[in-house]
């Protein structure tokens, strides 16, 4: 007859501990239910002949414990109250100091340590969070996954695998992912064994440390447009007194005269007010306002119009008879302009007192630039400058996704002539349609990167909520879709996934067009099925898959494609395996008019995947595009690559696919730097002209000389989030650490060399005002308070 009687309790870490003196046949287990019977996290850890210590969660509930025997029957039973044990354990704290001291913390003290699980990271996505954390020293068992339970012991969620064959694997620290919908006051991570079963190890964080960790989570996510360091940042940045009086003082020989339009409509008198003093402080005196006042009727409005056009030459209106809506009225406005450049200013705005210097000079030094724009933030109600909007340059693919160009809008007079005038039906996207109608008439299009606009956010206004416009987005479809019609370029144009402003061109792809898909692989049978399986249902119908592979590993492709109705050939190499030699050895056999280059471990997010990427590589003004990689939780690898100080820097890394991130880039078609070789596509011609891979780059980098050489031949180098892969990079593993180091930093040299030009000159596509730590600038971070390196 077995008796096991409770000799003291305590608890700590988020744990209970609980002394038990056994009689008879000691317990080899315990179990820890609900009192509803679900299984929850226990340890029994045995002190010597005669005593034991049970660990459970500090759960704020009554829990079940059962003892079992060898076999898996159950000794004895009782139930554990946790507000019980926390009176014990307060009293026992006190009284019964070296009790506490023995049992405390005993699961992770001396021989009885074990492997342990830990939380690193919480990850913000659409539908709940991403918890990431390691299983420490999992090689000394195997376990299936790690479940998650809030601070009732109800569960939250459980892992899924980062990397294929993860749980099998018998690693020092295996990663996890738990998705959960939300987190609660406490949070349980338990790591179940390979018998389906609580192992014993787990973590128990209570409140505390729960909002430390979501406190670091969004630390961690803060880009520029939210960080609280921007006032300071915008006092460091910003024209001075004596760079206003300096300015002022300048002449510029030749300098251009700017009509600045603004449509009037229930203006509010203050925001009138700080709109017009705003143009009246420019340092740049060649200007006219030219104010369209479509609510003559509103009294107080009417006479502040009077009022300062009466006080500045400069200043001229014009009384509508009724509201002819936005465009209508900024029509009207342009009728009557009479400057060199046209300037759009939304009623409710403010500008900096060196827009138009800064417009004048660039316009003197190519007075060839046919439109401008500037970087910009918000104007919050309290009068506070927040929210910085640092915008790439011009990129004609991002423009078709959303009107990123936004202010201060300025165009060449002249060149509306050569344009069509926008009608009602594009009211609300009136500018966004004439930025893309001035891009087609080519010339150049003039970024100045600087905080020079701000944008008063108000209930009205698209700056402070993006529904008080519906009809804004409907008709951005409909200036998209007559500027790729106008062009030439066959797309259906839809709005981006419910989201305002934002606009997906579905590029056609001719019925004869086909497409080779470059794989280099080590032909590992397990890889090559998940693969296939991966990208059996792509809905393109003229594709081929070309599998590049070690000398007599030819067989095992043919027996993986055996079951495939996909057309497939393979290229056995005898030498090692080099990225770059090994894909131009599958472009040389590949019959593609569109050459798709993925690795063997990728898994589409969509069937449409290689139709958009055929979409784009087969424009002729576009060399390599690439997508979205993601962890197979969908924590982002990259989303596009830039460029600081001496490192190549992956987009958006650690953030969630479904994030927006900073004003939506990860999330965004655009020009980028370079795109990740991963999943790249380019076409047949376009590759031919590059010279294919460098095969001088043993291991890394290749993709990115690749795009480099792109740019630099005028192709544009395109990022689509629409074609998004999970890419579960397992085999990596296969390389020993020190073969890729030494084979990586030597093709970091070899890359550093041959663009040192690109280098020194920046990353066109990415601010200068993000932070220059790469760890930084993956995030888009605010630059200007990196430490000094010595």
């Amino acid at each position: 007859m077995t008796s096991l009687k409770n000799a003291g309790n305590c608890r700590g870490d988020g744990k209970l501990y609980l002394l038990y003196v056994v009689r008879g046949e000691k317990p080899v287990g315990v179990i820890a239910r609900s009192i509803s019977g679900h299984e929850l996290p226990s340890r029994l850890v045995v002190l010597d002949d005669s005593k034991v210590v049970v660990v459970l969660a500090d759960f704020a509930i009554t829990q079940a414990i059962s003892f079992v025997d060898g076999a898996g029957n159950v000794i004895t039973s009782n139930r554990v109250s946790a507000k019980a044990i926390a009176l014990q354990s307060k009293a026992n704290g006190v009284l019964r100091k070296d009790l506490c001291a023995q049992i405390r913390n005993i699961d992770r003290s001396g021989l009885h340590a074990r492997s342990s699980v830990s939380l690193d990271r919480i990850v913000p996505c659409s539908d709940g969070v991403i918890l990431r954390g390691v299983v420490a020293n999992s090689d000394s068992f195997t376990f299936d996954k790690v479940v998650a339970f809030d601070e009732h012991g109800a569960k939250l969620g459980e892992s899924c695998p980062l990397f294929d064959g993860v749980a099998s694997a018998r690693m020092a620290a295996t990663p996890f992912s738990v998705h959960v919908s939300a987190l609660g006051k406490g949070l349980c991570l338990a790591v179940i064994d390979d018998s389906g079963h609580q192992s014993g190890v787990f973590v128990n964080y209570k409140r505390d440390e729960v909002d430390r960790f979501e406190e670091e989570s969004r630390a961690l996510y803060l880009d520029a447009s939210g960080d609280q360091r921007y006032q300071l940042w915008l006092s460091r940045n910003r024209l001075t007194e004596l760079g206003a009086a300096a300015q002022r003082a300048e002449e510029i020989d030749g300098g251009p005269s700017f009509s600045i339009i603004v449509p009037l409509y229930k203006t509010p008198l203050d925001f009138f007010v700080d709109m017009a003093e705003s143009v009246l402080s420019q340092t740049y005196p060649n200007w006219e306002l030219v104010l369209v006042n479509s609510t003559p009727e509103d009294e107080g409005l009417h006479d502040l119009v009077l009022d300062y056009a009466s006080k500045d030459a400069r200043i001229r209106y014009i009384d509508l008879e009724g509201n002819l809506g936005i465009t209508g009225n900024t029509n009207k406005g342009i009728e009557i302009a009479k400057g060199d450049y046209l300037c759009f200013f939304d009623h409710d705005d403010v500008l900096e007192p060196d827009i138009l210097f800064e417009y004048a000079k660039a316009i003197v030094q190519n007075p060839s630039i046919n439109l401008l724009y500037c970087d910009e933030d918000k104007l919050l109600p309290d009068g506070t400058l927040a929210n910085p909007t640092f915008k790439p340059d011009f990129s004609l693919d991002m423009v078709r996704d959303n009107n990123y160009i936004c202010h201060l809008l300025t165009v060449k007079r002249v060149l509306l002539a050569e344009i069509e005038a926008s009608g009602k039906e594009l009211d609300g996207a009136q500018d966004h349609a004439m930025v893309l109608k001035i891009a087609e008439l080519g010339g150049p299009i003039h970024h100045v990167p600087k905080i020079l606009y701000h944008w008063r956010i108000s209930e009205t206004s698209t700056a402070g909520n993006s529904d008080s416009k519906p009809y804004a987005t409907i008709a951005g479809v409909k200036a998209v879709q007559q500027h790729l019609d106008r062009v030439g370029l066959p797309a259906k144009v839809s709005n981006s996934h419910g989201r305002a402003f934002r606009y997906t061109p579905d590029y056609e792809v001719p019925a004869s067009a086909s497409c080779s898909v470059v794989v280099a692989t080590r032909a590992n049978r397990s890889s090559l099925e998940r693969f296939l399986a991966g990208i059996q249902n792509t809905g393109f119908d003229n594709l081929e898959l070309v599998f590049v592979c070690p000398e007599g590993r030819g067989a095992v492709v043919d027996e993986v494609m055996g079951s495939s109705s996909l057309s497939s050939r393979w290229v056995e190499m005898k030498s090692d395996f080099n990225i770059a030699a090994w894909n131009n050895a599958g472009a040389a056999v590949a019959c593609g008019d569109v050459f798709l280059f993925a690795h063997d471990d990728i898994r589409p997010a969509s069937p449409a995947w290689v139709h958009v990427l055929a979409g784009f590589a087969l424009r002729s003004d576009v060399g390599p595009v690439g997508t979205m990689t993601c962890d197979s939780d969908g924590v982002v690898q990259q989303a596009g690559y830039t460029f600081v100080r001496d490192s190549v820097v992956p987009l958006s890394r650690g953030r969630h696919c479904t994030d927006p991130g900073y004003i939506f880039f990860p999330l965004t078609v655009r020009d980028v730097a370079a795109v990740s070789g991963a999943c790249l596509a380019i076409s047949r011609d376009h590759f031919a002209a590059l010279g294919g891979f460098n095969e001088a780059y043993q291991l890394d980098y290749s993709d990115i000389d690749l795009c480099f050489k792109a740019a630099r031949s005028g192709l544009k180098v395109i990022y689509t989030p629409e074609a998004r892969v999970y890419h579960v990079a397992g085999n990596e593993a296969s390389l020993c650490h020190e073969s890729r180091s030494h084979k990586h930093y030597e093709d970091k040299g070899l890359l550093l060399r041959t663009w040192s030009e690109e280098w020194s000159c920046g990353d066109r596509w990415f601010s200068p005002h993000f932070s220059s730590d790469p760890q930084e600038a993956e995030l888009y971070k605010l630059g200007g308070f990196e430490q000094t390196l010595y």
